[in-house]
């Protein structure tokens, strides 16, 4: 590792389960190798103690600081030094003062840390040389073979270790990755969905309360002061930052008694028993009863208004009534921004619905539901996507697995080799060992998939079985040395079972081999000067299980902690994105009202005066706020003044959309200033959008038909729009522009 690590994070947590997991090998080691030296058969000369306690110090140093997961290249050059120091005092002697296993253990972690923390072409050169080390220092204590057979753990070790720690490091890290591009696509759905509901508060606002004050101010006839009250209040509500989403919950009939009276109908309350629901969902369904009386006062002529509740915070109705003209539902546009967004859409944002009921003649019932399992809503398709991919970045163990396994089953192959011979059932003990490879293989490339329900059980017992008869098999004198090899030859299938089967099983099986071991100690079996002489060959698979053990549970398990570390972010960085999602789009929607609209409204709340000019032009702009409705954020003030002097020249107007546009296609605005720059305005423009797929359908059509404005559009326009001029009476245009 070559720096700090951010908290909280894959690669932190992947690497606190390997350093710790090293912790507790060195601890092993440490109780192994000191018991070695203490043992009454050892007689260990002055040096080898003096060495064995400097190096023991070592071990606690950093066995505390693999536990705190503060290990750096730095602590495995320390190490190689302590390690080939400690090895050169046998050379000194030129005897075997310890035995075999127990002198290589000083190596062994200097290999670990150097594979494990240093660069990997500097860490092979210094392995290298430590193993050379070895080997010389052996080749004069145990001869030739015996300093081959040594060196099968400095083979094994810093395999392992590289090749483990450069495949976990390399999945956390695209665990990581997977994470931040998780939360990058969180913050950016919060910035769409909140700029989506800011466009929807916006577009009901500019509906419900800066059209109806033009609208007002328009008409003659009303009271002058609420004229100038409904101008006010249009303002505020079109300037005031946008809320965030409520939370807690609020009391329903609160905010429906304070909804206004239509202007002219008597309102009557049949109240039921309080409701309290989710606070948004109140708001929502009190905005939208509030739209259905402003509808009531715009259009239904009725003179009773009845609102109704019923049912409780488990799911309820609330229906608005009227003894008005009632309407027919079909004549009502699509895009029709009343009904479709400022009633349905708010229940449909918080998972609720409205319906109408309605005719000619017989009034209009409005009713809005709401149920509390309406309203959750699915997980979006890109967070499940991420998440499968988070999951697999790290669940896939086998490499891992391989990666602790595999180095110890192929080098153990040369202590299996060498002490073929060493009693006459011995080459039987290899071949149970060579299934134990195939079968601890098999177990590994399926260990990312539930294995068979028999084949980790089956495996358990083979292995065990195995490991008690060969206890029977190898000779008395071997608990000292590399003899003893079957001991420790079940440690990898052991931790493939901890890892693939519940942990009991491999640890009922090392449990029974060293029941077996034991009781073969106590009664003579092994010749041992003293119990500590033991300790070699019974820690022997519990440092390979240990040290698997941990590394694997911990990159099974560390997903939940990392995901709960990441959560409390992922939720700041959300707020925040939906939070600048808000204000950038109200801040922008504001920009295109605010040079006519709002300023004109101000002039009315404040005292201005209202005559038939000003009327007139509360008329235009209620067509620019209504333009705005349909197109919203497309037309600069130079379009805009386009279409006001187009309408005060007498050309009808229409712009439709027959869907909620977020983001019109600018090419509208070309469309537009094409059709309305020549001389002579048209009598009609009627302009559609319609999407089509990954695509907004734009036509356009102008009457009656005009070369020279065809001549314009066509030349505005991409070769692909569709410009059709042979009618005399009209001038059509289509154009398909992707959706933005």
């Amino acid at each position: 590792m070559t720096g700090p690590l951010s908290t909280g994070t894959y690669q932190q947590s992947v690497e606190r389960g390997m350093q710790r997991s090293f912790a507790i090998l060195v601890v092993l080691l440490l109780i192994s190798g000191t018991g070695s030296v203490l043992s009454p058969a050892a007689g260990a000369p002055a040096p080898v103690v003096v060495m064995s306690i400097v190096f023991a110090g070592f071990l606690l140093v950093i066995a505390v600081r693999s536990w705190q997961a503060r290990l750096t290249a730095h602590d495995g050059t320390v190490a190689s030094i302590v390690a080939t120091a400690n090895t050169l005092a046998y050379l000194v002697l030129g005897q075997e003062a310890l035995p075999m296993a127990t002198r290589s253990n000083s190596l062994v972690v200097a290999t670990l840390l150097v594979a494990g923390f240093h660069q990997r072409r500097r860490a092979w050169l210094i392995c290298s040389g430590l193993a050379a080390v070895h080997f010389w220092v052996s080749l004069s204590v145990d001869g030739p073979m015996g300093a081959v057979e040594s060196l099968w753990p400095l083979i094994a070790a810093p395999v392992a270790a590289a090749v483990v720690t450069r495949v976990l490091r390399s999945a956390s890290l695209r665990a990581d990755q997977s994470e931040q591009a998780l939360q990058a696509a969180k913050v950016r759905a919060a910035d769409a969905v909140a700029r989506r509901a800011a466009h929807r508060h916006f577009q009901r606002t500019l509906h419900d309360d800066v059209a109806s004050a033009l609208r007002a101010v328009a008409t003659t006839g009303l009271d002058i002061a609420e004229v100038r009250q409904a101008c006010s209040v249009a303002v505020t509500r079109a300037t005031e930052s946008p809320a965030e989403p409520a939370d807690g919950t609020a009391e329903l009939w609160a905010g429906l008694a304070d909804l206004p009276i239509p202007a002219g109908t008597q309102r009557v309350m049949a109240r039921g028993d309080a409701i309290r629901i989710p606070a948004d969902v109140a708001k929502a369904v009190v905005a939208a009863a509030r739209q259905a009386l402003a509808n009531v006062e715009r259009h239904a002529r009725a003179k009773t208004v009845t609102i109704s509740v019923e049912g409780d915070e488990k799911g309820f109705v609330v229906r608005v009534r009227d003894d008005g003209i009632g309407f027919r539902p079909q004549d009502v546009k699509q895009t029709s921004v009343g009904l479709r967004d400022s009633v349905n859409q708010r229940l449909a944002d918080v998972g609720g619905m409205a319906e109408v009921d309605t005719a000619p003649g017989k009034g209009t019932t409005i009713a809005l539901r709401w149920a509390p399992t309406a309203a959750g809503l699915p997980a979006s398709d890109v967070d499940r996507h991420l998440r499968r991919g988070l999951r697999a970045a790290l669940d896939d163990i086998r490499p891992p697995l391989a990666a602790v396994c595999l180095p110890y089953l192929l080098s153990m192959v040369i202590p299996v080799v060498r002490h073929l011979h060493a009693t006459p059932l011995m080459p039987w003990v290899a071949g149970w060992y060579g299934s134990l490879i195939v079968g601890t293989t098999l177990l590994i490339l399926a260990a990312h998939r539930p294995v068979i329900r028999w084949a980790a059980p089956l495996a358990a017992v083979w292995t065990v079985a195995g490991a008690v008869w060969a206890l029977q098999v190898i000779p008395a004198d071997s608990l000292t040395n590399y003899a003893s090899w079957p001991i420790g030859a079940i440690g990898p299938m052991l931790v493939v079972l901890v890892t693939v089967q519940p942990p009991w099983i491999a640890v009922g099986a090392l449990l029974i081999q060293e029941i077996v071991l034991n009781a073969m100690v106590v009664d003579g079996s092994f010749v041992v000067e003293s119990y500590l002489d033991v300790l070699p060959a019974a820690v022997s698979s519990l440092l390979c299980l240990a040290m698997g053990f941990v590394i694997i549970s911990t990159i099974a398990r560390l997903g939940d902690v990392v995901l709960a570390a990441n959560a409390g972010r992922t939720r700041i960085a959300v707020t925040a994105a939906a939070r600048d999602g808000r204000m950038s789009l109200h801040a922008r929607r504001i920009a295109d009202i605010g040079q006519e609209i709002l300023p004109f409204l101000r002039g009315i709340a404040t005292g201005g005066p209202i005559d038939d000019a000003v009327r007139e032009r509360a008329r235009l702009l209620e067509w620019t706020a209504r333009d705005e409705l349909h197109i919203p954020g497309v037309l600069d003030l130079p379009a805009r003044k386009r279409l006001e002097n187009a309408r005060r020249a007498g050309c009808v107007v229409t712009i439709q959309a027959d869907t909620d546009t977020f983001n019109p296609p600018q090419a509208v605005r070309t469309l537009l200033d094409s059709a309305l720059s020549t001389e002579s305005a048209p009598q009609e423009v009627i302009l559609s959008l319609h999407p089509a797929g990954d695509e907004v359908l734009i036509s356009l059509v102008c009457l009656p038909g005009d070369a020279v404005r065809s001549a314009v559009l066509r030349a505005a326009l991409p070769a692909s729009a569709k410009v059709d001029d042979d009618d005399a009476d009209a001038t059509c245009v289509e154009l398909s522009v992707p959706a933005e």
